[in-house]
Order: C-alpha cells, then sequence, then structure tokens
C-alpha cells in the first residue's frame, strides 16, 4: 500500500483500481492519518483524473450502507457549506 500511496504524493495518475484500492484503504482505516492526509493534500494541488474519480466513485458506492426509508420518499436540500461563501441573516 506504501507504494500506492507514494504515486498521488508524486504526481503519478492511479488507475482505476489503485484509485479504488486507495479509497477503500483509507475507508476501512488500513492506512494511517498521515498518509491519508498525505493522499488529500496531493489531490487538493492537483486535481484527479477521470479514472481516478470513477475509482473512488465506485468503491465508496460498493462501501455505502443501505438505509430503509419504509417507503418514505426524501430529498437532500442542503449543502455541505463548502462552497467558500459567506451568508447573512442581517439586511443593508
Amino acid at each position: 500500500m506504501k507504494a500506492l500511496i507514494e504515486k498521488p504524493l508524486e504526481s503519478q495518475p492511479l488507475n482505476y483500481n489503485e484509485a479504488k484500492a486507495i479509497m477503500g484503504a483509507i475507508i476501512n482505516g488500513d492506512v494511517n492519518e498521515m498518509q491519508t492526509a498525505a493522499v488529500l493534500a496531493a489531490y487538493r494541488i492537483s486535481m484527479p483524473l477521470i479514472d481516478e474519480l470513477k475509482g473512488f466513485r465506485d468503491i465508496l458506492i460498493e462501501m455505502a450502507v443501505s438505509v430503509n426509508l419504509g417507503g418514505l420518499k426524501f430529498i437532500d436540500l442542503c449543502g455541505t457549506g463548502g462552497d467558500g461563501k459567506i451568508h447573512s441573516t442581517s439586511q443593508p
């Protein structure tokens, strides 16, 4: 796993299967916090490629926990707040 983690740190792209493996290892806690932070920092500097994104997406979907809502339908109307915009309720 160490060699795989070093690839994004060295600006080397991961293939689809490597991306799935590294994200799965992060989710399962198979890598330490420093390694996780290093991988995330590498992708902050250089955006992931399509194959990497597909691998990340697919493992997240595979590992997702299904929730039984008993037939109720819900929609998520909230974002994460990560857009950096500052919202104010005060009127000028």
